[in-house]
């Protein structure tokens, strides 16, 4: 098989699926970021220039470490559950982590209620 450079294969006029197919996905990416015209090679000039985002944008990384990150061991699950719109409207009204007060008075509701009252609508008792 002959051995073509990079640059060989981006002047060919292959498309990036025969490329990944005949020498690689990686070869094929490295094909890509040649035929762009708005890549731009980073130098050792470019590194010394940067700086931390902490410095550039101080505001925009606060906001992103207020964000919370997955749930280590998920606790809860999420569904897909239709409400009366005034129920609804009540708790978004209530501003944030509405989800979380239905989620209380559900449980609430749960704790106080009677084990027997747990039969389906239209399921007789025998």
């Amino acid at each position: 098989m002959l051995k073509l450079s990079v640059e060989e294969i981006a002047a060919s006029r292959m498309t990036f699926e025969e490329i990944a197919a005949e020498f690689g996905e990686e070869t094929a990416i490295q094909v890509g970021v040649i035929r762009d015209q708005d890549t731009l090679e980073l130098g050792q000039d470019w590194f010394q220039r940067a700086r931390p985002a902490t410095e550039v944008v101080p505001q925009v990384v606060e906001r992103w470490r207020r964000t919370r990150g997955k749930q280590k061991a998920p606790t809860k699950e999420a569904i897909s559950i239709r409400l009366d719109q005034d129920v609804l409207a009540y708790y978004r009204a209530s501003g944030r982590g509405w989800q979380s007060r239905i989620n209380e008075a559900l449980r609430k509701y749960i704790v106080n209620a009677d084990p027997e009252d747990t039969e389906e609508p239209g399921s007789e008792q025998q």
